[in-house]
């Protein structure tokens, strides 16, 4: 595979003041490359985040995921032309420490 796929993992803090449960995020995988990719997934400390199929340019997001503190997660993918699979790790270091800090 000549080009880089690219995935924006954004997670995005849902609901004010402090929890006393876990907090929750919104988990977003994007697919920034010109190609589609296929079994999509994180792989983290915390709920299954699935991802499916994901043509380029499309994302998918997750709403309401409760946080489990972790420093990093695989995201793993299938190239859709090549059916190369492949594991991107992804840090969370400052994300966790923003959810931390509520």
């Amino acid at each position: 595979m000549n080009k880089v796929i690219f995935f924006l993992v954004c997670v995005a803090l849902a609901g004010c003041g402090r929890q006393v449960e876990s907090p929750v995020v919104n988990i977003a995988i994007r697919n920034e490359s010109s190609r589609a990719v296929d079994w999509v997934e994180l792989e983290w400390p915390g709920p299954h985040v699935p991802g499916g199929i994901i043509p380029p340019g499309a994302g998918k997001t997750s709403l309401g995921v409760p946080w489990r503190s972790a420093k990093t997660g695989i995201l793993t993918f299938v190239d859709d032309e090549s059916r190369k699979p492949s594991r991107v790790e992804i840090s969370f270091v400052d994300i966790d420490s923003r959810i931390a800090s509520r």
